[in-house]
């Protein structure tokens, strides 16, 4: 009896080893930024921070107004508008 387990637990084995499929190998490609670590980027380029800023200064629109038109926070907005173009 002790004989036929054993024998049935190696033909299990066996079938389980030889069941497996080879896996596929996964190659990650790290992504690469272009920007420093511990820095995020800008959301605006330039040219629309300049825009931002002078549409503030013309008194005409609100923060708020301008956080919807241009899709940043509030913080962003104060953010460029501290920033020398």
């Amino acid at each position: 009896m002790a004989k036929a387990l054993k024998a049935a637990k190696k033909a299990s084995k066996a079938k389980a080893v030889t069941s497996k499929k080879p896996m596929k190998k996964v190659v990650k490609k790290a992504v690469v930024s272009k920007v420093k670590p511990g820095t995020s980027r800008r959301l605006l380029s330039d040219v629309k921070i300049a825009k931002l800023q002078k549409m503030y200064k013309a008194g005409k629109h609100s923060a708020q107004s301008l956080c919807d038109e241009f899709g940043i926070s509030m913080a962003t907005l104060f953010n460029y508008l501290k920033v020398k173009v």
